[in-house]
């Protein structure tokens, strides 16, 4: 199975909202760059990416931040 390190889908017109499957166990994504779409809903589906380090949801209408241990949006 592959595991991407990076998730790049910056300005592309995406809609509706992250997948709950974003980051499965074993997920070594480390940058998320998902700003300029049209996505909506939580963030939640990233609190499950321990492994990432950066992160740009700027430009969509989430309707949650992120919390968690040393992270809050």
């Amino acid at each position: 199975m592959l595991h991407p390190q990076v998730l790049d889908l910056q300005s592309n017109s995406l809609m509706g909202q992250l997948p709950q499957e974003l980051c499965p166990p074993g997920s070594q994504l480390e940058m998320v760059q998902v700003r300029n779409n049209l996505l909506t809903g939580p963030l939640e589906p990233l609190t499950r990416c321990t492994e990432l380090t950066q992160l740009d949801v700027s430009g969509n209408t989430f309707t949650q931040g992120l919390t968690g241990d040393g992270v809050q949006c």
